[in-house]
């Protein structure tokens, strides 16, 4: 996320599973609410963090980017 964006999550992790669910508010003051599961990831934590990160931040840039656009 850009910094200083309003992020309220709560994350989970144990065993190869990795989760997190939260509200991130955009710029213009919307909120989404994203939920990511994983189950039985044979990779790293930070790399199931970042993973989460990635799919956070795609949906960011869709969601105000595609805002702008109209």
């Amino acid at each position: 996320m850009p910094k200083g964006t309003p992020v309220a999550h709560k994350t989970g992790t144990i065993g190869g599973v990795a989760n997190d669910v939260g509200f991130i508010t955009l710029p213009d003051g919307r909120r989404f609410a994203i939920v990511v599961f994983t189950n039985s990831s044979t990779t790293s934590t930070a790399d199931q963090d970042r993973a989460i990160a990635e799919i956070s931040r795609i949906l960011y840039d869709f969601y105000y980017l595609t805002a702008q656009d109209k």
